[in-house]
Parts: C-alpha cells; structure tokens; sequence
C-alpha cells in the first residue's frame, strides 16, 4: 500500500488542496519538526484526518463506497439496483480477491487512516507541543486508530497491526490473530480514555472525548463477550448526563443532535452527507432501496419507519429507502453531519449485555427506553407473557430497525451474534456460503505484501 503522509495534512488543508500528495515511503518517514513546533500546526494535523474521513466516497466518508451502503449491501437491508460488478458482488455475497472496492475503498482507506494516526503519534514524541494538547492528540489519533481496526477485524479477521511509519516493516508484517487485534484496539482506547476530557475541544461533537472513547469501548466489550465492562462503559455514557435521546426523530441525524456521541462534519462542497445524497430516491433506484426483509422488521406504529424511511413512487413501483438523513444535495451552512456514534446503541449495548448478566429487568429498561422514543409499547404491554430467553430476539430486531443503514451494524451483528448463515442463508439460499462472513484479504495487497494470508473461500 502507498503511504501519505500525515505531514502533508497541515499543507494540503491550509492552501485548499483537492488531493493529498502522493509521496514515496522513505519520503513519509521525514521529520515532523515542521508541523509539530506549535499546538496549532499539530492539531491542524489532527483535523486533518478527520477531514480526510469525510472527505471521499470510501469506507468513511459514505456515498456509494461507504460501509452504510456496502455492508447493507452483504446483509438483508437492501436490494441492489445497480449494475455495477463490484458492488453486485457485495449483494451476491461472491466476492473476489480483485474486487476494487475491497481493495481501494475499504482496506487502503482504514490503512491511511491508521499510518496518518502512527505518523501523528509519532511527531508527538519530540515536539515542542504543550503537554496539555499533546495529550489531546495522542488521545484522539489512537482513538482513531481504534476505531479504524475494529472495522478491519470484523470485515477481515486477521489483519496486520501496524504501529509505525517504518514503511520497510509495514510492507511486510504479517496479519495477527483476531485476539491481538482486539487487544491493541483495547490498549490504545484504554490509553485515549485516560487522557481524554469529558468535554468536547469544539462546540460541535465532531473530534473524539472521553465518551465518545468509551461509547466505542463499549461496543468493543459488547463483541468480546465482557458483558460486566460493556455495561460499565455503556452506563458511564447513558448516566454522563451529556447526552439525551432526541423525541423528535427528524432531528436525530442533524448536528444539533442531543444524542450525538460522535459527528463526522461534512467537508464536500454541496453535500450534507453522502450516505444522504445515495440513499434518497428522487427517481426509480439505480443503487439501492430498502429491502421487503427490513421493511417488514417495523411493528406497526412504530414512528422510526413514518420518519426515517422514504418512499417514492415511479408510477408503477414504490420503493422505499433510508430517511434517516433528509438532504440530498445542499449547500453550506451544512445542518446534517455524518452520526458515528449516538446514544441509542449505547442503550442496546447495555440491554444486551445486562441481558446476559442475568439483569432481565434491567435488559427490559434500556429496551422500553428505545421502543417508547419510537412509539411502541413497552415490552411488558406488546408481550405479555415473555419469557427471559425470548428478550434477546427482541434486542436484536431493536437493533435492527434503530441502526439499520448506520455504518455496518446490521452485518456486523449477524456475524459476531453467529446468527449469520441462518439469516443471509434463508435470505440468500442460492448464493449464501459460510466462508462470506469476511470480506476477502484484497490481491493487490497481497501481491504487494507477500507475507498476507487469504480468508477461507477466496
């Protein structure tokens, strides 16, 4: 994989520039005197990465790369209009090693994300960066760096853990196991947590606090199992007294949002967000629409589908599609950032994991909060009569109906609750292989990287 570097970052947002200089590796390894000899240069490092995020069609930045779409794609969440071969092989669940958006817009972008995180990381060590802010970033870039892995384990299984800017030792580190991936995204948010504030640095939530570390820790916890220190983590974000389930839904996705733990701010001139602009039918689909598996999720009355699914009919079909974000196009002041991390998974993480403590009461609580926000009875009034063990299901249906379209949570469900071959098998039973659960390790990088293994199947 080709490395930028994250020193260019300060470079390329201060004049404006449309695309990163590409640089040779042993050119990426300069020294950061430059951009860390003040607090401001380092933390326009930082923004800058934040700013790439958003920035492209890719993994991140949403639109027809992003994860909300392709993963919704693998799963049971849309139907697929497009034909287009690589992202049709999403839909079949018939990926190929020399698929390019594996390749280029998932595994590459996390990957330059991450060397961006290692090359601030790095400039930190000896900078003149007051300790105060240097702490902030060194907080912020390994948050990001967590987050960046968590996605590439559960898409990928074993992936290379890489630390460094050393491009020599990055182009030929082997992939870990899934433990030790799990282990270093543990490390660098335990690390981030300690020095992180409760406060945001901005008046909006688009860089990371400490919640916005423990709302991914929780989650992190909630995939490994630690159902005692999901719920803790989950708890300290519900109780911070920070955040707050939003009543109206139509302002859940704005950036005014009580219930946003963590915002990416849009940076593409005439768009709000690009998961908006693909998803919103204006005309019959030639991507995607929602598909009769998800739509029938929805009990009736229940207000997440009246506000954040749309319809649009072309005089013979009526489809339907993620509203979630009401803004195709539109020009600044932008009102609709991209919602990362928001409060209501942080009440299904603690519900499932109390779930499994044995705090059935406790597990039903945080579901009613969810069902009452949408307008549905609670679970005591629907379903008289329940048994304990029956509430998992209904944990699982409210998460898929509240998170569905949002940043993979559908099929990463499925895969880590091993519920996967019975849902996508019945879903999809002529295409539906076991060994699809991960996406395939991308040829090109295997080519590159001869040390890469390959993900059964491929």
């Amino acid at each position: 994989m080709k490395l930028k570097s994250a020193v260019f970052l300060v470079f390329c947002f201060a004049f404006s520039c449309n695309d990163f200089l590409e640089v040779d590796e042993p050119a990426s390894q300069i020294t950061s005197d430059i951009v860390y000899d003040s607090d401001d240069t380092a933390l326009s490092a930082l923004a800058g990465v934040y700013s790439e995020m958003m920035g492209n069609a890719l993994f991140a930045g949403g639109g027809l790369a992003g994860i909300s779409l392709i993963s919704g794609m693998s799963s049971d969440e849309f139907i697929n209009h497009s034909d287009d071969i690589d992202r049709s092989e999403f839909y079949t669940n018939s990926l190929q090693a020399t698929n390019s958006l594996v390749s280029s817009f998932f595994w590459e972008p996390m990957y330059k994300y991450i060397y961006y995180s290692n090359s601030i990381l790095t400039g930190l060590e000896n900078s003149n960066v007051s300790k105060t802010v240097s702490d902030r970033i060194e907080g912020e870039a390994k948050f990001i760096r967590a987050f960046c892995y968590f996605y590439l384990v559960n898409l990928f299984g074993e992936v290379p853990i890489v630390t460094s800017i050393d491009y020599r030792q990055n182009n030929t580190v082997k992939r870990s196991a899934v433990y030790e991936v799990y282990d270093q995204i543990i490390a660098d948010l335990l690390q981030a947590e300690s020095l992180l504030s409760e406060d945001y640095p901005t008046a909006e939530r688009v860089r990371a606090n400490k919640y916005t570390v423990k709302a991914l820790l929780a989650r992190v916890y909630l995939y490994q199992r630690d159902w005692v220190k999901a719920t803790e983590q989950s708890s300290a974000v519900i109780e911070s007294g920070t955040y707050a389930l939003d009543t109206d839904l139509d302002v859940v996705f704005l950036n005014t949002s009580q219930e946003a733990i963590w915002q990416l701010k849009p940076v593409v001139a005439g768009f709000n967000t690009l998961d908006g602009n693909v998803f919103i039918l204006e005309q019959t689909p030639s991507n995607v629409s929602i598909s009769e598996s998800l739509k029938n999720a929805f009990d009736d009355g229940d207000r997440r589908f009246d506000h954040w699914v749309g319809s649009f009919n072309d005089g013979q079909d009526t489809y339907y599609f993620p509203f979630k974000y009401k803004i195709k196009v539109g020009e600044e002041p932008f009102v609709e950032y991209s919602m990362v991390l928001r409060l209501a998974e942080q009440y299904l993480i603690r519900a499932e994991a109390r779930w499994h403590e044995g705090d059935i009461d406790g597990a039903i609580a945080d579901l009613d909060v969810i069902r009452e926000r949408a307008g549905l009875l609670t679970v005591k009034e629907a379903f008289p009569g329940i048994l304990d063990d029956q509430i998992i299901d209904l944990i699982d249906k409210e998460r898929q109906v509240e998170l569905f379209s949002e940043w993979g949570h559908r099929w990463l469900d499925l895969g880590r609750r091993e519920t996967i071959d019975e849902v996508i098998g019945a879903y999809k039973p002529d295409v539906w292989q076991v060994t699809d659960r991960l996406y395939p390790i991308p040829q090109l990088e295997r080519e590159r990287n001869r040390n890469l293994g390959q993900n059964d199947g491929y």
